[in-house]
């Protein structure tokens, strides 16, 4: 009877291990339903996202070249200031009294100098004379009245009176270089004097005071901080860090939008001025500065504060989309069944087409005159060169035998021909314009291909290829492989019925 048991219990566990494997190939069987999600059209954005310190664009900071201790203040913290006004003075008691020092040294120079032109008169005097005593002599000498060592004498006494001279002149020009010295000491004590004035080098806003009166000041190896002034806080900026693996999708020009902790609900709008190749590494990451300009029009803005800065690199109205979601189901039991559609071409990659039937250069047209609002001139031109690009791409894949080979990168020499002609389509947009095609063109670099599930009727998976744009952190954008109102597969679960 035992036995019977035993058999029994194996026969039921074979049972169940058999039912199981069954199960796990048929989905269906094992109870697995699908989460789907309708292809819908709506707005999509695609951001990168930073923070940094709201700053004035153009800021001075304001010191001082000597040292002494402050005497007067004349401006404070929030106050306008003009170029050259006065903000602050340095004691100014030593440097006049040096400089008082400096002018009496010129006057010593200058007495100096007529004591040496005195000495060189008296010098020319003595040499006159022994001039002439030497000619009385050697006259007399020739009539036999003088010895010859009297003569030597004399010619001795000429040759000393000479010399003379000849240091009262070097005396004269030391004396000379003497006063150009005393005048640049004279210069250098005035310029001193002068920096006791702090002036505002520039039209602007006090925004910090370091100093206060009675404060002693060294300027010894750099000029201490005494003011910091802001030229214009009606124009603002934000210092923002990127990561490297965000920098390569960033361009000038691009839009932003940014907020801070003081207005939570409000929206501050403004570009990417530059994008500084310097980088800065902090604990192995690397990041790259990317200065956002603002208007600051109400001055509501602060310096200092931190700024949550979306930089902005493309925006579809009207976008046909999935949810991320789709992108990132994939079907654990291999059970899906092969596309029904063939993988993108490099061609069609390349050109960009999503429309059968429909020319490249027009659907690509229409679609820059409702995003940047072209006239009938713009449209005309605009289409006449996306429809060379086109017959220039078809001409090149040809020449090639085929996109199947076309070579090892087809897509550089697509690119190419799609950068000049962006190029010369550039020349044709106004500011405003150009500005938002550059956001558009930012948005292009992004197609990639993708793969999605679809869910036949009669429960099977099928695998659809697809050509996707901008994301944001919800949805991706379709450019081929889908229609509006089918359902993608976002996720799976375990039916729970029996």
């Amino acid at each position: 009877m035992r036995k019977v048991w035993v058999i029994v219990c194996v026969l039921a566990l074979i049972g169940l291990v058999v039912a199981f494997a069954i199960g796990s190939l048929n989905p269906k069987a094992a109870g697995i339903e699908y989460v789907n999600e309708r292809v819908t059209r709506g707005v999509i954005e695609s951001v990168v996202v930073a923070t940094g310190a709201v700053e004035p664009v153009n800021t001075v900071v304001v010191g001082s070249e000597i040292s002494g201790q402050v005497s007067d203040l004349f401006v404070d913290f929030n106050d306008t200031v003009k170029a050259g006004q006065l903000i602050a003075r340095i004691d100014p008691r030593v440097y006049e009294t040096r400089h008082q020092q400096r002018e009496a040294d010129v006057v010593s120079a200058k007495a100096t100098i007529a004591s040496r032109e005195a000495e060189i008169e008296r010098a020319k005097a003595n040499l006159k004379q022994a001039e002439r005593e030497l000619a009385r002599r050697q006259e007399l000498a020739l009539k036999g009245h003088i010895s010859q060592s009297e003569i030597d004498q004399d010619r001795n006494t000429f040759e000393r009176e000479t010399a003379s001279l000849a240091i009262a002149e070097a005396n004269l020009k030391n004396a000379r270089a003497g006063l150009v010295q005393a005048n640049a000491a004279v210069a250098a004590s005035l310029l001193d004097l002068e920096r006791t004035y702090i002036r505002s080098p520039i039209d602007g806003t006090v925004i910090n005071r370091q100093v206060e009166v009675g404060q002693t000041v060294a300027a010894s190896l750099q000029a201490p901080e005494l003011f910091v002034i802001a030229r214009d806080l009606h124009q603002m900026k934000v210092e923002t860090s990127v990561d490297e693996a965000d920098i390569g999708r960033l361009e000038e020009g691009m839009q932003c939008r940014f907020s801070v902790d003081a207005y939570v609900d409000r929206v501050y709008e403004g570009i990417v001025q530059q994008i500084r190749k310097a980088p800065n590494m902090v604990s192995s990451v690397v990041t790259y500065k990317v200065i956002v300009t603002a208007p600051n029009d109400d001055l509501s803005l602060l310096p200092g504060m931190t700024a949550n800065v979306s930089i902005v690199l493309g925006k579809r109205d009207g976008a046909l989309r999935i949810p991320n979601a789709a992108l990132r189901f994939k079907p654990r039991d291999g059970s899906a069944v092969a596309s029904a559609s063939e993988p993108p071409t490099q061609e069609s990659l390349a050109l960009g087409q999503t429309t059968r039937g429909r020319p490249d250069a027009g659907r690509q047209a229409d679609r820059l005159r409702d995003e940047l609002g072209l006239n009938d001139q713009q449209y005309e031109q605009i289409e006449g060169i996306y429809r060379r690009l086109g017959e220039q791409m078809r001409k090149q894949i040809a020449q090639n035998g085929g996109p199947r080979r076309f070579g090892p990168d087809p897509r550089q020499i697509m690119r190419t021909m799609q950068s000049n002609a962006e190029k010369q389509l550039e020349s044709i947009l106004d500011d405003q314009q150009r500005l938002k095609f550059k956001q558009m063109r930012s948005g292009r670099t992004e197609r990639k291909q993708a793969v999605v599930f679809v869910q036949s009727a009669d429960g099977q998976l099928e695998q659809r290829n697809l050509i996707v744009g901008l994301q944001d952190d919800s949805f991706t954008e379709v450019l081929r492989g889908l229609e509006e109102g089918e359902a993608v597969v976002v996720r799976a679960h375990r039916s729970t019925a029996s």
